[in-house]
């Protein structure tokens, strides 16, 4: 593994501990009085934000690093969110609804806050995008693992690319279907 492929999986790891620390720390931050939930906000950010420079084996993060790896974690999170509610049978209202939700705790929103559609919008399209390339990015290398590809023409590497832009296609047309749906509330 290389020096990239370590780094990226620091990063994924640093962002996993910001979702999941801040969607259980918002949720009990909401709980509490009105006097006392600016502190608990701030103090779920501070953890979760230790966390995430822990996870990177950093003793710290910049704040910017910090907003761009939540947001990533919110983009990731919104996306399967609709995914796994629509196969369960849900309407598309509904998985919408929860999946702002969730933006919502990893972002760290109040409740009453709600998430924007243009930003929640935009997140399950970041969230498509990158989950495409890495689909794109294991599949074309899993493709020229497998037949032993070394440039050279090969019988079944147009097949096996065309099986990797197949998956990549559907993700990026379950990202479009979502935009549109928001795009027809708007109206």
């Amino acid at each position: 593994m290389g020096d990239a492929e370590f780094e990226e999986l620091e990063e994924e790891a640093a962002r996993d501990e910001i979702g999941e620390y801040m969607h259980d720390c918002v949720k009990e931050a909401r709980k509490a009085t009105t006097s006392d939930k600016a502190t608990k906000y701030e103090d779920c950010n501070t953890k979760a934000r230790e966390l995430a420079a822990h996870a990177q084996g950093k003793d710290t993060i910049a704040p910017a690093e910090y907003e761009r790896m939540k947001r990533e974690k919110a983009a990731k999170d919104a996306l399967t969110t609709i995914r796994d509610c629509l196969k369960g049978g849900k309407t598309s209202t509904q998985c919408r609804n929860k999946a702002k939700e969730e933006v919502a705790l990893v972002t760290g929103k109040e409740e009453d806050d709600e998430v924007d559609s243009t930003e929640f919008e935009t997140l399950v399209r970041k969230g498509a995008e990158d989950e495409s390339r890495k689909v794109m990015q294991s599949c074309i290398k899993a493709a020229k693992g497998e037949s032993g590809w070394s440039g050279k023409s090969q019988p079944d590497k147009d097949t096996k690319y065309r099986e990797c832009n197949t998956k990549a296609f559907e993700i990026r047309s379950e990202e479009r279907r979502v935009g549109k749906e928001c795009r027809s509330r708007w109206s």
